[in-house]
């Protein structure tokens, strides 16, 4: 059976997978952000066991690579300016966008996500971890009332597995600054997304590249991981 004690071990064991793997980035993470770390994928299990389903990744090795790794890849697709505010759409447990937040504590998040759960769930993982400069909106971003809050506001706009690319781009675009980033991480046939959206992309004045990472730590080969790249044509 497993328990806190498990759960503890399991997340100090993910926070070394996700360190080893950094450090071939150059990234170094400080004590807090070790800390941040930990705690979150320790409530992630936590969570997901006693109270709701948050993901079936729940290993060390799949937090550490698919939702940590993964999340932090964006500085490796994308250059995030100081400060800047982030929108993260479909946010669900917090993937990429506060993740990425506890390494890039500068910037301003909006997390949003249309299950309450999941979104209750990331507030408590925030005030946890000590992150300010959060703000969680309960909705989609095809709402009405999201778009005139946000709109053209974002220096990036992020999403992962929410839906096709030539959806995705309708509404994520309308959030995006004339000079932002949308970064979308899609799956294997990412190709095939493109080309079906080619026509909403060049309607928006979008344009698109993808971007593959090979993606590992410790106990699983690397993986080919796929980012969207999208920005505004000048």
């Amino acid at each position: 059976m497993s328990g806190p004690a498990t759960h503890s071990a399991d997340a100090e064991r993910t926070v070394e997978l996700l360190n080893e793997a950094l450090a071939k980035w150059d990234v170094v993470l400080s004590d807090e952000d070790i800390r941040a770390y930990r705690t979150y994928a320790n409530m992630l299990v936590e969570w997901n066991a006693t109270r709701f389903n948050l993901t079936r990744l729940i290993t060390p090795e799949q937090i550490a690579l698919n939702h940590f790794l993964d999340s932090l890849a964006l500085i490796q697709v994308c250059k995030v300016p100081s400060k800047a505010l982030m929108i993260d759409i479909g946010t669900g447990p917090g993937f990429p966008g506060l993740a990425f937040k506890i390494l890039r504590r500068d910037i301003k998040l909006v997390l949003i996500e249309s299950t309450a759960k999941k979104l209750s769930f990331c507030k408590a993982v925030a005030q946890e971890v000590n992150l300010t400069g959060v703000e969680f909106v309960h909705g989609r971003a095809e709402d009405s009332t999201v778009l005139a809050h946000f709109c053209k506001k974002a220096s990036i706009v992020t999403a992962r597995a929410v839906a096709p690319l030539k959806t995705l781009l309708e509404w994520t675009a309308p959030l995006a600054s004339s000079t932002g980033s949308i970064v979308a991480w899609k799956g294997p046939k990412v190709l095939e997304e493109v080309s079906e959206a080619y026509r909403t992309a060049e309607r928006l004045g979008l344009k698109v590249e993808v971007v593959e990472r090979k993606l590992a730590v410790e106990g699983i080969a690397p993986v080919s991981h796929f980012y969207v790249v999208c920005t505004f044509r000048r």
